[in-house]
């Protein structure tokens, strides 16, 4: 920043983000097809609760000219989100996403995608050493190997790290019935 020039932040509601790591064509093909039709269900979920409680939504891509880029179906017809390539696992890796991180003030992280005991892993590591709190969205993560997930889920729950399901997260967030988007978001749930 040259000198003189104002630091202007763009603080979001809560200083929570929202962040969809790596479901892409070849990574999500590796799963079960039962199950990553699940994630992506529950992801999709996410999505749409995240675009009516006007949470930014940042999505990852793990070297997308080998792995394509993410699922349409992730967004289901939503304005598309902002996106961040990435070569490292860890989503804070890449300096765009810390960048943005940083100047938006966000003090906590909502992490779904995959792979559980890889980029979550490392991502939800990055984030608390950064004094940044970590909620795993259980229902929106998985591993090829669910062993490998729930190990590392077992790790980051010692660390810290919040692990709780999609639904648990969204009425915490409105913390009322009387929520501007409460009955959105409950309908949204019940079809689920």
């Amino acid at each position: 920043m040259e000198e003189g020039e104002k630091l202007t932040t763009k603080k979001t509601i809560n200083g929570i983000a929202s962040v969809v790591m790596d479901l892409q064509p070849k990574l999500v093909a590796s799963f079960d097809p039962i199950e990553g039709e699940k994630l992506i269900k529950s992801v999709n979920l996410m999505v749409h609760a995240m675009q009516l409680l006007e949470i930014p939504l940042l999505v990852t891509e793990q070297a997308p000219e080998k792995l394509g880029h993410t699922l349409p179906q992730v967004f289901d017809g939503l304005p598309h989100p902002l996106f961040f390539q990435k070569d490292t696992f860890s989503a804070f890796g890449s300096d765009s996403f810390c960048q943005w991180v940083e100047e938006h003030e966000i003090e906590q992280l909502l992490l779904s995608g995959v792979e559980t005991s890889i980029c979550i892993y490392l991502t939800a590591l990055d984030a608390m050493s950064r004094n940044l709190g970590v909620t795993i969205l259980s229902d929106c993560v998985a591993s090829r190997r669910s062993e490998d997930g729930t190990d590392a889920i077992r790790e980051l729950r010692d660390a810290g790290v919040h692990i709780l399901g999609v639904e648990t997260v969204l009425y915490s967030i409105m913390s009322s019935s009387s929520h501007p988007k409460f009955r959105e978001i409950s309908k949204l749930v019940r079809v689920r």
